[in-house]
């Protein structure tokens, strides 16, 4: 399988790295060509921060933005995975960023309004969504570890039975400025929970900067701003994995360069990282 990780567009900003049509132009064919013609084996996950400012006005942005991608990709819906940030908060409610799921998706599977948890299995993969804003406190992350941990008893053979185990959710574990105090408070306890239930991988956001690292064995990862010029970096990372072992067999880096010339005279494209 192929899996794109994109995080923290924020749609709403007063400037863009890049504009927001000229990055969907670029990520439609760049899905295209990743696709292959296998639609059911590839992924995009969207890890958070939806939006700048959580209002109608800009999550209409990111339903149009993305609404263009699904339709001209062909991507599964059922394929798409999105979990809210703290950017999403709107009113005191994540309403909006349901509303957002479900125009994705066409279901309520990551909407959040039941459950701060919620599991999805395909075939031999086990899918964990987590709801790190689930208190609708906007200065740091925090996990539902009952609702987390009914989700995993309920389910715990199911997962067991598989043979891929991917998390993903907003907030960052692991703080890389000296002021940052916007982690998840109770990032140890989440992750020995999935430690003792075997999680292979952890994608997040919020940080707006890569990290990669390894905590009991849990493959962690984190990309930058999809859209925000003040990002470390613009980057979207491709994961290709093997569904069999669970094992990740390749990960890449691209970032878009403006100055690269297309084949039908467009400029800008995404680029492989050195």
């Amino acid at each position: 399988m192929k899996l794109l990780h994109l995080s923290d567009p924020h749609f709403g900003l007063d400037s863009y790295f890049v504009q927001p049509h000229i990055v969907k132009r670029e990520l439609i064919r760049f899905i295209q060509d990743q696709m292959a013609g296998l639609p059911s084996e590839f992924y995009l996950m969207i890890t958070g921060d939806i939006v700048f400012k959580g209002n109608n006005t800009s999550f209409d942005m990111a339903k149009a933005f993305f609404t263009d991608i699904i339709t001209q990709t062909n991507i599964l819906r059922e394929n798409i995975l999105v979990c809210p940030g703290n950017h999403d908060i709107c009113n005191c409610s994540l309403n909006d960023f349901s509303i957002f799921s479900y125009s994705m998706r066409r279901d309520n599977k990551f909407s959040f309004e039941k459950n701060t948890s919620e599991i999805f299995f395909k075939g031999d993969i086990c899918f964990l969504g987590i709801n790190t804003v689930y208190s609708l406190e906007y200065k740091y992350g925090k996990v539902d570890l009952a609702s987390l941990d009914d989700v995993l008893t309920q389910h715990k053979d199911t997962i067991n039975q598989s043979k891929m185990r991917v998390v993903f959710f907003h907030h960052h574990i692991l703080n890389m400025l000296d002021q940052d105090d916007s982690a998840i408070k109770n990032a140890y306890q989440l992750f020995h929970m999935l430690a003792l239930h075997k999680f292979n991988f952890v994608f997040h956001g919020h940080q707006h900067a890569k990290q990669l690292f390894n905590i009991n064995e849990i493959n962690v990862h984190s990309i930058s701003s999809l859209l925000d010029k003040n990002a470390k970096s613009n980057l979207i990372s491709l994961y290709s994995i093997n569904t069999t072992t669970g094992k990740l067999l390749n990960r890449d880096e691209f970032s878009f360069s403006q100055d690269e010339i297309n084949s039908d005279g467009t400029r800008g494209r995404y680029k492989k990282s050195c």
